[in-house]
């Protein structure tokens, strides 16, 4: 039996010889008889792990026309032949006959009309994967560039970043006062959180203030002054609030003071 991969027609991608390789029947046989009714055709195919070749995309005049593979049917309980092209449906069939004859029918070359549309729809999905992967670096590269322009626009252009914000749209100057009002809070927490502070927990009319591995029990007369002023502010805030310079309050009987 002739292999089919010994005709010049047909070859194998990215080998240079295919004596060593095989197709499995049924492919074997529809692909021998296509090539040799169509010597214009070229037959590429692919090698599966087993070392047999399994599939075959088919070009002429440099389109790819259709592509036969080997598969499997159900059906007939054995191995089967696919046959597929842009001119016809999907075919499965363990008939070598009717494989020939329906890749005669549907493997044929694209009129201009085809052609065209076909690389309209190339260009296309390139432009879009193109714009896709600009975008997302364009944004990448904003993000990483975030900080530097908050820096510049807040410390150094800040009063002409004011102006522009309440020319085009003033709702953004309110969220620019509630950064600055945020932002002063951090700040004042982290004033809070680098200086020495005392922890004070009120409890049955006492309160138990711990500095450091210092802990004292205080009531309203012994209480230091030091502790009482800063204790007088937080307990007219809500809860879950701090006071720069002050200190924060966690509930009603939790208290943080600084000592500076």
């Amino acid at each position: 039996m002739i292999n089919p991969l010994q005709l010049s027609n047909v070859s194998i991608k990215g080998k240079t010889s295919t004596d060593e390789y095989s197709v499995r029947a049924p492919l074997h046989d529809v692909v021998l008889a296509l090539a040799t009714k169509n010597p214009t055709w070229q037959f590429v195919g692919s090698v599966r792990w087993d070392e047999t070749v399994s599939a075959f995309n088919v070009f002429c005049e440099d389109q790819e026309i259709g592509e036969l593979q080997s598969d499997y049917s159900g059906r007939s309980g054995g191995h089967c032949v696919r046959i597929d092209s842009d001119k016809m449906q999907k075919i499965r069939t363990s008939d070598v006959k009717k494989a020939v004859r329906e890749a005669q029918r549907g493997f044929v070359l694209k009129n201009e009309s085809m052609l065209i549309e076909d690389s309209m729809r190339d260009i296309q999905d390139v432009m879009r994967h193109q714009h896709s992967r600009k975008h997302d670096k364009a944004r990448d590269r904003l993000t990483k560039l975030a900080q530097p322009m908050q820096a510049y626009t807040m410390l150094h252009n800040r009063e002409a970043f004011v102006n522009f914000l309440s020319s085009t749209d003033p709702r953004m100057v309110e969220l620019l006062n509630e950064y600055d009002t945020v932002k002063s809070e951090i700040q004042a927490m982290e004033v809070i959180e680098n200086n020495p502070v005392a922890y004070i927990r009120v409890h049955k009319n006492k309160y138990i203030v711990k500095t450091i591995d210092n802990v004292q029990s205080y009531d309203d007369n012994t209480l230091p002054e030091e502790y009482r002023g800063k204790l007088g502010m937080l307990k007219l805030v809500e809860d879950q609030q701090c006071i720069g310079g002050v200190g924060c309050r966690a509930n009603a009987n939790t208290f943080l003071i600084t000592l500076v």
